[in-house]
């Protein structure tokens, strides 16, 4: 048992430094050699403790996401699905994000993009800007409006 006992010190120690989800965790300690029952048996311990957290994690990379990156409601789903989460903790982090905030989002994206793009023709500025924009995940709607208010600042074809 003290395997068992030295991987699960091992794996606090991990989680102590960054958050996993629980299929990561499960992951982890396959690779630790452990048996199914082992396995199960200590996610279920940092699940129940609260140190792994599906729908706390898809919280933190959301809003991780959305303010240092400034990226838009797929961008993120994609995200989160690399991280193997939970679905209806996916379901829940992407229903927190607030509509008028991604447009406000995407606008000041838009608008510091926009004096790089202004000396194209507008055409040609629009499709740039609107690949930029749709890379860091905003819907298509959000991205014709972002676009709109950023060529009123800063028109192309000058």
């Amino acid at each position: 048992e003290t395997g068992a006992d030295d991987v699960y010190e091992s794996l606090l120690r991990k989680l102590g430094m960054a958050d996993m989800s629980a299929h990561e965790v499960r992951l982890w300690l396959r690779d630790r050699d452990l048996d199914d029952h082992a396995i199960e048996e200590l996610a279920g311990k940092v699940e129940h403790l609260g140190y792994v957290d599906d729908y706390r994690l898809a919280e933190q990379l959301t809003g991780r996401l959305v303010l240092r990156k400034g990226q838009g409601r797929s961008a993120i789903a994609l995200e989160l699905r690399k991280r193997n989460l939970n679905q209806s903790a996916i379901d829940e982090a992407l229903a927190n994000i607030d509509q008028a905030d991604e447009l406000n989002r995407a606008i000041d994206q838009a608008l510091k993009r926009a004096p790089s793009v202004q000396r194209f023709d507008r055409a040609t500025a629009e499709r740039r800007l609107h690949g930029f924009l749709s890379r860091r995940g905003y819907p298509s709607g959000v991205v014709r409006e972002a676009i709109q208010a950023a060529f009123s600042e800063y028109p192309p074809g000058r």
